[in-house]
């Protein structure tokens, strides 16, 4: 897990809903040769709802999913959501320029 110190928050956590969700994946249209990449990931909830909604998984033949997020109480909040589903969680430290 990077550790990376920004001072202030970029943004606001902000969850989005289902019905946006469903939306955006509506828009993306992801297929198996796709990658989900969500920077700033937050809860992890879109990822998860991808994986929910079209088979994503990580690491095979489904659309692969890529969350980062450098909150760490986010990041707790996005492992325990992700323990229900069949997705890896790989442990990687980056080190991210902005």
């Amino acid at each position: 897990m990077a550790t990376v110190t920004l001072g202030r928050k970029l943004a606001p956590f902000t969850p989005s809903g289902d019905g946006v969700l469903d939306h955006a994946l509506d828009l993306l249209a992801l297929s198996s040769d796709d990658v989900l990449f969500d920077l700033g990931c937050g809860d992890a909830r879109i990822l998860v709802h991808a994986a929910e909604k079209t088979g994503a998984r990580c690491r095979d033949r489904s659309t692969t999913c890529v969350g980062v997020e450098y909150d760490e109480d986010l990041v707790k909040r996005a492992r325990t959501r992700v323990e229900g589903i069949k997705m890896l969680l790989p442990k990687y430290d980056y080190e991210i320029v902005l």
